[in-house]
């Protein structure tokens, strides 16, 4: 198992050898860090929902 686990170590060096070679960075990136998903939008206006002068909020309903 430990001459296994060498083998994989060497062949991650060598990886990483081969990515300096090819002018590769490393970039560390927050493992907290994400892309928060927009809500979804819609036209459709519930009439509860409006609030104002009664010939606006026709105007937005329709």
């Amino acid at each position: 198992m430990a001459h296994q686990i060498k083998e994989i170590r060497d062949r991650l060096d060598k990886v990483a050898a081969d990515g300096t070679g090819f002018g590769l960075v490393r970039i560390n990136v927050e493992p907290g860090l994400h892309m928060q998903r927009r809500e979804y939008t819609y036209s459709h206006v519930e009439a509860s929902n409006v609030i104002g002068r009664e010939n606006d909020k026709e105007a937005i309903i329709k």
